[in-house]
C-alpha cells in the first residue's frame, strides 16, 4: 500500500503508514485514475486551507497598513489646513488691531461730554469742500449736538450717546423704546461690532430742516466699514441717517433715529 504523504509502501493490511505514520487510503489506485484518493484530497484541503488563512492574513495586515497610511496622510492634511487657517485669522487679527489703534488715534480728540461743543469734528473729506454757515442759532446748536451724538456713538461711548436723548419715549428704527431698552440696543450693538469700525459723515455735511415751531429733521449720509467677525472680514456700506430732534427742549433733545441702508 502505497503512502500519499511520503510514497513509501507498506503492507497490504497497514492502517497508518510505517514511515511518516500518516492513515493509509483503502485503495491503492494512483492519483489521477478513476477512483479519488480521498486521503489525499483531504491532507491536500487542509494544507489549502492553512494557506488560505496565512494569505488571509497577509492580505488584512497589508490592509490595515494601507489604511493607517492614509489615515496619516488625511490627518497630515487637515493639520496643515488648520495651520494655514490659523495663520490667515492671526493676519485678519493684527490686521483689525492697526485699524483699531488707527481709528482709535482719530477719535481720541472727539469730544463725548455733550457740555462740550466743538464747531469742527474730524471727517474724511476733500480740502476744498466747505461746510454752509447756519445763520439761525438753533441750527447751529443742533448741529453741534448731532456732531456730538455721532462722534460718542462712533466712539461706543454708551452713556454720552444716552445723554443726547430725550427722556420718555424715543423712536429708534421705527421701534419705540423707552431710554433702557435703547440704551440695550446701543450696548449690543458695540459689543457685536467690537474690532475695528470706521464711521463717517460723506463731505461732512448735514442738513437741518424745521417742522413747526419745536421740532427739526436733521439728515445726513454715513459711510461705514466694519470688521464682522462672522465673517472674518470686512464689509461696508452707505446709510441714510434721519434725527429728529425737539428743539423746544433745553438744551435741544433727540426723540426720534430711524436708518435706511442705501
Amino acid at each position: 500500500m502505497k503512502c500519499s504523504r511520503c510514497a513509501n509502501e507498506n503492507d497490504k493490511n497497514r492502517m497508518n503508514c510505517w514511515f511518516c505514520g500518516a492513515i493509509l487510503p483503502k485503495t491503492n489506485k494512483a492519483i489521477g485514475s478513476f477512483f479519488f484518493n480521498f486521503e489525499y484530497i483531504r491532507l491536500n484541503l487542509k494544507k489549502l486551507g492553512i494557506y488560505a488563512v496565512v494569505a488571509g492574513f497577509f492580505f488584512y495586515g497589508f490592509h490595515l497598513i494601507e489604511l493607517e497610511q492614509q489615515n496619516e496622510a488625511e490627518h497630515k492634511q487637515e493639520k496643515l489646513d488648520m495651520q494655514r487657517k490659523l495663520e490667515i485669522a492671526e493676519k485678519l487679527r493684527e490686521e483689525a488691531e492697526k485699524r483699531v489703534q488707527l481709528a482709535n488715534e482719530k477719535v481720541d480728540q472727539l469730544p463725548t461730554n455733550p457740555a462740550q461743543a466743538p464747531t469742527v469734528i474730524p471727517a474724511e473729506m476733500p480740502r476744498q469742500l466747505v461746510k454752509p454757515i447756519l445763520t439761525d442759532p438753533i441750527d447751529a446748536q443742533i448741529e453741534s449736538i448731532v456732531r456730538q451724538h455721532f462722534a460718542a456713538d462712533n466712539n461706543c461711548d454708551v452713556e454720552a450717546t444716552m445723554s443726547f436723548y430725550a427722556g420718555g419715549i424715543v423712536t429708534y428704527d421705527n421701534i419705540s423704546y423707552d431710554k433702557e431698552g435703547l440704551r440695550n440696543i446701543k450696548q449690543k450693538a458695540c459689543e457685536r461690532l467690537p474690532g475695528y469700525r470706521k464711521y463717517s459723515i460723506r463731505n461732512d455735511s448735514i442738513n437741518i430742516t424745521a417742522i413747526g415751531n419745536s421740532y427739526k429733521i436733521v439728515d445726513y449720509t454715513l459711510d461705514w466699514e466694519v470688521f464682522s467677525p462672522k465673517l472674518q472680514h470686512n464689509k461696508s456700506g452707505i446709510t441714510r441717517v434721519r434725527i429728529k430732534v425737539n428743539a423746544g427742549l433745553t438744551p435741544p433733545k433727540i426723540v426720534s433715529e430711524n436708518h435706511y441702508k442705501l
